[in-house]
C-alpha cells in the first residue's frame, strides 16, 4: 500500500509567527517545510502565512472586472444586466471585504471605474437622470456594501464578548 503524500508540507506557527521546525521521523514520507512566502492551496483557494495584500488585491480586481465585462457582453436587457451585476459581480468583492484593507478612496475609484466600463458598453450614460442619492439605477455601491459589511462584523463581535477570542478581536 502506498500513500500519496508527495504534496505534503509542514509549517510550524506559534502565535502567528513561524518557528523552527521540529524534526519528524516518519518512515513513509519526507515532508518539506513551507517557507513564509510560499503559497499553498486549500479547497482551491491560495493560502499563505502572511497575507500579501497587493497580490491579493490585484487578483480580486482582475476577477471582479473580468466578471463585470462578461456580464456586460451578454445579450440581456439593461435591468437584467444590473441585476446580474448585483447578484454575481459584486459578490466577488464582498467576500474579501473583511480580509483585505480597502480605503474609501479606493472604493470610490472602484465605483467610478465600474460606471466607466458600463458607459463603454453602452449601459450607463454619465449625463442621464438618476442621481445616486435617490437610488440611481439600482447598482450596488462598493463603498456602501463595505460599510454595511464592516458594521455587521462589528456588531457580531460586540454581541459575543463572552467568548475570549471575540473580545480580543474587538480590542
Amino acid at each position: 500500500m502506498q500513500l500519496e503524500v508527495d504534496k505534503g508540507g509542514v509549517v510550524h506557527v506559534d502565535r502567528g509567527k513561524v518557528t523552527k521546525p521540529v524534526e519528524l521521523n516518519l518512515e513513509l514520507s519526507n515532508f518539506e517545510t513551507v517557507s513564509k512566502a510560499e503559497f499553498y492551496r486549500y479547497l482551491a483557494i491560495l493560502q499563505c502565512i502572511v497575507i500579501q495584500e497587493t497580490d491579493k488585491k490585484r487578483m480580486v480586481y482582475e476577477f471582479f472586472f473580468g466578471r463585470l465585462t462578461k456580464v456586460l457582453r451578454i445579450y440581456l436587457s439593461g435591468a437584467n444586466k444590473v441585476r446580474a451585476y448585483n447578484v454575481s459581480v459584486i459578490l466577488t468583492l464582498l467576500y474579501t471585504l473583511g480580509v483585505l484593507r480597502l480605503t474609501q478612496t479606493k472604493l470610490d475609484a472602484l465605483d467610478r471605474k465600474v460606471r466607466t466600463i458600463m458607459t463603454h458598453h453602452r449601459l450607463h450614460h454619465p449625463k442621464s437622470v438618476g442621481y445616486e442619492r435617490c437610488g440611481g439605477r439600482g447598482l450596488l455601491s462598493a463603498k456602501s456594501m463595505h460599510y454595511q459589511r464592516v458594521c455587521s462584523l462589528r456588531t457580531y463581535f460586540e454581541t459575543r464578548r463572552e467568548i475570549a477570542i471575540h473580545g480580543d478581536v474587538i480590542v
